[in-house]
């Protein structure tokens, strides 16, 4: 009887390192989801509303800017949603982050160019509705 019992909290254990496993990959999709929702990649659309500020502009120097604004800037705090501040704001924020997080001329302007950005794509889908 009680080898029968052993027997079943083996099962058990075997059984709880996969469900922890299979809920780790949910809790992954779902972080990696939200986070393209909230920052999007860089796309055409986004790419206009960068030309207007800085003709020279590309798809790479927004990807930069997001990666940065995703991996350092949230390294100390969590990733603001973009639409929290103001552009005005913003300009005053990432200035002083930027310092902060001991980036060169080219990392803030990179970084300042796809938050100021991605700030007014979303500012022009808010009034399009």
């Amino acid at each position: 009887m009680q080898s029968k019992t052993i027997y079943s909290h083996r099962r058990k254990l075997k059984v709880l390192p996969t469900l922890f496993v299979v809920w780790v990959g949910f809790s992954l999709f779902a972080c990696t989801n939200n986070l393209i929702k909230n920052f999007p990649l860089a796309d055409q659309g986004l790419l206009n509303h960068a030309k207007k500020t800085d003709h020279q502009a590309t798809l790479s120097t927004l990807d930069r800017g997001r990666q940065l604004y995703l991996t350092k800037c949230s390294s100390c705090h969590r990733a603001y949603p973009i639409g929290k501040y103001s552009t005005s704001q913003w300009q005053e924020i990432l200035h002083e982050m930027s310092m902060n997080a001991k980036f060169n001329l080219q990392q803030e302007k990179d970084v300042t160019l796809y938050v100021l950005s991605l700030r007014q794509l979303l500012a022009q889908a808010a009034t399009v509705r």
